[in-house]
């Protein structure tokens, strides 16, 4: 049985003005491969700032405990020259120092200690690091709009702040994710899995997904969102379901 679908248009109608701006998209960039709107909702900044939060802060605790980033690495990649805009001419420590200043009494060793100890100083390093960017949230309002939902933003106080998660980021990506190894598993992850799926979608997609393809829309396109909206460890789970059964229950929770 379809889900209950809600009439075009209904939810612009209870925003008046505010929908238009809203709406808008901002002009193509090529180096962008998608066009992204010019405004966000408040939730959705929220979500965004939670999201960039754990892949910054969460993927480097996983990427040390899985043993791909060590003390050495780590350390040496950080004093390489920042490549993130408008801080070429710092090096990736010097972006640290909000961090280190406020949660590592402004030592580099306090942070390195904490992060490559046992599991418990890490697990404090990686709490520390997590508040310390939930605390440097704020509330700010975008002028030319009326309903809250669309006039309020959550950003962090500062570019600087901001620049300390992009940092993060950066170091997992350098030192885990464009490694050859893992490349190449996630291609051959999700290479496999979009050929099973385009081949019995309606047995092996969520429900969602099957009637978006039953209702017209391309079945390659539904496949390629379903897939992207998959956090890594779901892929990976997802994967060994279908091609590793011995590796676990079918019943396995996902």
């Amino acid at each position: 049985m379809h889900n209950t679908r809600f009439t075009p248009g209904w939810l612009a109608k209870e925003l008046g003005q505010d929908w238009k701006k809203f709406s808008k998209v901002k002009e193509y960039n090529c180096k962008r491969k998608h066009n992204k709107t010019k405004h966000k909702s408040f939730d959705t900044s929220i979500m965004e700032l939670a999201d960039d939060i754990a892949y910054g802060v969460h993927d480097l605790e996983d990427g040390i405990a899985l043993g791909f980033i060590n003390r050495q690495k780590f350390s040496e990649w950080l004093d390489y020259d920042s490549e993130i805009p408008n801080c070429s001419n710092k090096t990736n420590w010097d972006i640290l120092k909000p961090l280190l200043e406020k949660e590592f009494c402004c030592k580099k060793e306090n942070l390195l200690k904490s992060l490559f100890g046992n599991p418990q100083c890490r697990k404090w390093a990686i709490g520390q690091t997590v508040g310390y960017f939930i605390r440097s949230v704020t509330i700010k309002e975008k002028i030319g709009f009326y309903h809250p939902l669309f006039r309020y933003r959550a950003k962090f106080e500062s570019k600087e702040i901001k620049y300390v998660l992009i940092t993060l980021k950066e170091a997992v990506k350098a030192l885990v994710i464009d490694l050859p190894g893992v490349q190449q598993l996630e291609q051959k992850i999700v290479t496999e899995l979009f050929h099973a799926f385009s081949t019995d979608y309606k047995r092996l997609l969520e429900t969602d997904s099957v009637h978006r393809i039953d209702d017209g829309e391309d079945k390659y396109r539904v496949i390629c969102d379903y897939i992207a909206g998959m956090t890594d460890d779901y892929a990976v789970k997802r994967y060994k379901q279908l091609f590793m059964p011995s590796a676990g229950s079918i019943f396995d929770k996902l």
